[in-house]
């Protein structure tokens, strides 16, 4: 199993980057969903999003990929995005498995997401636990608190 699995909740975990091998040791792990956050062709060498579903397809594991560009530093997180992401979660069995390149962006992703119905408190010390430091965008996490709008 990619050793660099980050337990968010017991309903969502991130990793970086995940290969075949990985794929299969999630499905043996319990995670009953991959969400691939990479766009294809990110970095040369990784599984395309169609491998990665077809490998997800044969372990019995529901998938989506969800390809969330980076400009510059920073992911661009759209409220179709936000949206997308959220869908994803609700409509697939859990635990799911969220991968990027590091983790931090599907960290990040869920945080936003979460704000509509966690504290920002909660969620910053969920994804610290996990590895994820999150509290520099704690003003953005309060402003969503029940805003009930992704964007």
């Amino acid at each position: 199993m990619v050793s660099n699995i980050s337990r968010i909740n017991e309903h969502f975990s991130v990793s970086p980057q995940l290969d075949a091998a990985d794929i299969e040791a999630a499905a043996a792990a319990g995670y009953k969903t991959i969400l691939n956050l990479r766009p294809d062709g990110e970095k040369p060498g990784y599984i395309s999003g169609a491998e990665a579903a077809r490998i997800a397809a044969e372990h019995g594991l529901d998938y989506r990929h969800i390809p969330v560009l980076v400009k510059g530093a920073m992911p661009d997180i759209t409220p179709q995005l936000l949206t997308s992401f959220a869908k994803a979660l609700d409509e697939t069995p859990g635990p799911a498995l969220a991968y990027c390149g590091t983790g931090r962006r599907a960290a990040l992703i869920w945080a936003l997401g979460a704000a509509e119905s966690t504290t920002a408190d909660e969620i910053i010390s969920q994804c610290a636990a996990a590895g994820h430091d999150l509290s520099a965008i704690r003003p953005i996490l309060e402003q969503r608190a029940g805003s009930g709008s992704p964007d």
